[in-house]
């Protein structure tokens, strides 16, 4: 038992750097559930009565905290796919934790407002980050895995906020808990800039990958300059890309890095399972509005359980949560394994079970504070924990699955961003609701958009086993080629030679390479002229794309 590992597929760098990346969004997501334990304390010194306590505080503050969270998530997310994404992640955390120090100094209401919306940076840009690098620490068969401990993690992170916020705020005051949670992220952020190295670009996925080849395609459908190991490839067309990069007015490297960000965009659009996941994640984020913003003040003051009482059986929640994420990652692994159908089967079943506990716990009002009351309401608020997390970890790993390392940055960061739409609005959506027909029947018809994520999840079944296997074989990049040759006239970058036979590979040739793992010198190059039609160009040899 002593000598358990684990990640045995890891080295010890790539341990490191996971543990700091799961420390990293554990107190990322600690801040972002600060409010809701203490929104009536709040109302009281910024004298709000109980409507407006819900639309500004459970409201406004959500909408604003996101509200730059989003275009964090797009721009960090495409960054993610070309700069350093350790650096980014170390600057989200940085930009995100640091204003959380200056609440202690807040006296209005549009002080913590504008801290609150800087505060959304980090929890907008993180998460592109955190799978992107994901995607090249792990190998398929182990990205359930990764991706529950990380949602492990974030789920933790919200429940030590909500706890912190809770019992500490309650006792303190509610600035307090927004200090004791910043402090430690901001250390954590300088201890992963200082010890993290870049993990390289698309080395767990087999032998249809290599940094380079993805850079190339990514260069040459942009038009832009790319310097490999097989030389520069100038978009210019004039074989001298070293020269032009240098003399490149600032103007034009906005532009060619505006252009390739957006043909990105269009790579993931263009994958059907990505259409699907980022359609459920709107709807499937209204009744997370409910938990996160609302629920632990609805059981502190409307069922009058206190905050100590009402925060414990959140806790509960999140305990669930953390079990759900482990054992989701562990049963989702299994049923994607057995068949993508299967797998997605799941995802929609437990998204609409997962909605059950928490219409029992609003409509009840069964509440005291007996052990017997409220160890059976903790143990229903576990219960839906485990539910509600198992749709989202398998999520996560479902779009690492059907994009290839250089698109995965910019598909989470439009995943991400389908989220912070759902949780923006959300919560103004679901104060507006509150004030048509009160607290109760505005959060049971908030949880019924769970319904809607099942149908959309339900249809991922038809796309996700293709869009994968894409993926896996390359097929993903060879279509992509194919695309920009006929955007372009018939070749790359102005002119650049390049044919189909090419790019083209036959499927059973490289499959053979991918189950042999090794690569010959003709194999490295078919592999590379699969992945990008700049090779053609770098060498001296002219091939079908057939092995010898």
């Amino acid at each position: 038992m002593e000598n358990y590992d684990p990640f045995p597929e890891l080295n010890k760098e790539s341990k490191r750097t996971f543990y700091l990346l799961m420390l990293g969004m554990t107190f990322v997501y600690a801040d972002s559930n600060l409010i809701a334990p203490n929104l009536t304390q709040m109302a009281r010194e910024f004298k709000f009565d109980n409507q407006t306590r819900d639309e500004k505080l459970g409201g406004e503050i959500a909408f604003a905290f996101f509200l730059l969270g989003v275009p964090a998530c797009v721009l960090i997310g495409i960054l993610a796919d070309k700069y350093s994404r350790v650096k980014l992640f170390a600057f989200a955390i940085f930009l995100g934790q640091g204003p959380n120090l200056f609440i202690s100094v807040v006296k209005t209401y549009e002080q913590l407002l504008a801290i609150r919306a800087l505060t959304g940076i980090a929890v907008g840009g993180a998460l592109p980050l955190v799978f992107s690098l994901i995607g090249d620490l792990f190998p398929a068969h182990r990205r359930s895995h990764a991706s529950a401990l990380v949602g492990v993690c974030m789920s933790f992170g919200v429940g030590m906020g909500q706890g912190i916020a809770g019992y500490v705020g309650s006792e303190y005051g509610w600035r307090t808990p927004f200090v004791v949670v910043a402090v430690p992220g901001v250390i954590v952020g300088f201890l992963f800039l200082a010890s993290v190295k870049e993990p390289k670009r698309g080395i767990m996925d087999g032998n249809s990958y290599s940094s380079d080849d993805l850079v190339g395609v990514a260069a040459s459908a942009g038009g832009g300059t790319h310097s490999s190991s097989h030389g520069t490839i100038s978009g210019g067309g004039d074989g001298d890309g070293g020269q032009n990069n240098k003399e490149a007015s600032v103007w034009e490297q906005i532009k060619t890095g505006a252009q390739t960000s957006w043909i990105s965009i269009k790579w993931v659009l263009a994958v059907p399972t990505n259409k699907f996941a980022l359609l459920q994640g709107i709807p499937g984020c209204v009744p997370w509005s409910v938990i996160n913003a609302f629920m632990n003040d609805y059981l502190a003051t409307n069922k009058g359980l206190g905050v100590p009482h009402a925060t414990s059986i959140m806790l509960g929640f999140s305990l669930g949560g953390f079990l759900g994420m482990v054992f989701g990652g562990i049963l989702g692994q299994k049923a994607y394994n057995e068949s993508p159908r299967t797998f997605c089967n799941s995802m929609a079943i437990m998204v609409v079970l997962g909605g059950l506990p928490w219409l029992y716990l609003v409509s009840t009002d069964n509440y005291n504070d007996s052990f017997l009351n409220m160890a059976s309401h903790i143990t229903i608020a576990a219960i839906a924990g485990i539910l509600c997390t198992y749709t989202g970890v398998n999520v996560r790993a479902m779009v690492i699955h059907v994009n290839p390392p250089d698109q995965r940055g910019a598909a989470f960061s439009l995943f991400n961003l389908t989220d912070d739409l759902g949780r923006g609005f959300g919560p103004a959506i679901v104060a507006q609701l509150v004030g048509l027909f009160g607290r109760e029947k505005a959060f049971m018809f908030s949880f019924s958009s769970w319904g809607v994520c099942a149908i959309l999840l339900y249809f991922t079944g038809s796309t996700l086993g293709k869009d994968a296997e894409d993926v896996r074989t390359g097929a993903v990049l060879h279509s992509r080629n194919i695309h920009s040759n006929n955007n372009n006239g018939g070749g790359f970058n102005n002119g650049a030679s390049s044919s189909s036979a090419h790019h083209r590979i036959p499927s059973g040739n490289h499959e053979a390479i991918l189950r042999r793992g090794t690569t010959t010198s003709d194999e490295e190059e078919n592999r590379g002229l699969l992945s990008s039609p700049t090779h053609s160009r770098s060498s001296s040899r002219t091939s079908t794309g057939r092995r010898e």
